[in-house]
């Protein structure tokens, strides 16, 4: 069995992928019906994998605010910028960054037509820490910008902009979760995942850095057009089948991270999984 089946996985709207059916919530054991549609990948970013009928309305609201955080806050720029932000009149007239202008802390307001087109993402510099032995949520994490080089030196004409502030990694880390996680149940189906992600999704644990890292070596080669990649890769563990994924948001600019995240193990055999999803090994 290799480790490398099902990699780069081009995600963009001219590609929507639709699983099958749920019909219970992929992330409590205890939802009950209706159950609602869950865009693995979240609406405000192309929403271009859905699972129908597969989340519960507690986990609902719990997934609604950790999307909005990373939206509204560190890629709504960016949104704006790529016309991903379907009611733009919900954000008001303007926006308000903060700026540092001679060592004090101020507010440089810009319309939202104005507003510069930047994008902040962490870069995770180590392995999931369940891959190293760590698990003191030691991983190191360090915050990249693109955008408009124009813009960007724009920005500091008048002091320093602050493009991270109170960046909050444990909502972000949680986004991420939640879309490996669903994009995995999507492919391999409800009931062949033991997860290890559900109570960090829904925010019972914190397990940060245990299960999301840096992949490394992606070999995600970065093609035109692209909205984000996913690859799974299926991985031998102590006589089970480990799923990993790996995630790149905003493919389109180069050298984007690439998100290690550590889903779950089997709980059949991988043969059998695919199979039974019309899938095979490449």
């Amino acid at each position: 069995m290799g480790d490398d089946w099902y990699q780069n996985k081009a995600i963009s709207k001219d590609n929507a992928e639709v699983f099958a059916p749920a019909n219970r919530c992929i992330y409590c054991t205890d939802g009950e019906p209706p159950f609602t549609r869950e865009h693995v990948i979240p609406r405000g970013l192309g929403g271009s994998m859905v699972f129908p009928r597969a989340s519960c309305e507690r986990c609902r609201r719990i997934i609604l605010d950790i999307e909005t955080y990373c939206l509204r806050g560190p890629f709504l720029s960016h949104r704006l910028t790529i016309g991903m932000v379907n009611h733009p009149e919900d954000l008001g007239t303007t926006i308000r960054m903060p700026i540092i202008v001679e060592g004090q802390r101020r507010e440089r307001e810009f319309s939202i037509e104005d507003y510069p087109n930047f994008l902040v993402l962490p870069q995770f510099h180590d392995p999931p820490g369940l891959l190293t032995g760590r698990t003191n949520h030691t991983g190191r994490v360090s915050f990249s910008i693109w955008g408009v080089e124009e813009q960007l030196r724009a920005l500091h004409s008048e002091g320093n902009a602050i493009l991270v502030e109170n960046f909050d990694l444990n909502k972000f880390g949680r986004t991420l979760a939640k879309i490996a996680h669903g994009a995995t149940v999507g492919v391999c189906g409800v009931d062949s995942l033991e997860p290890f992600l559900t109570d960090y999704i829904l925010g019972k644990t914190n397990v940060g850095d245990v299960f999301i890292g840096n992949w490394g070596e992606d070999g995600m080669r970065r093609y035109p057009g692209l909205l984000h990649q996913i690859g799974h890769a299926f991985v031998e563990a102590n006589d089970r089948v480990r799923v990993d994924v790996r995630l790149r948001l905003f493919a389109e600019y180069d050298n984007t991270p690439v998100y290690r995240i550590i889903v779950g193990l089997l709980t059949k055999p991988l043969d059998d999984v695919l199979a039974s999803r019309g899938l095979r090994q490449a």
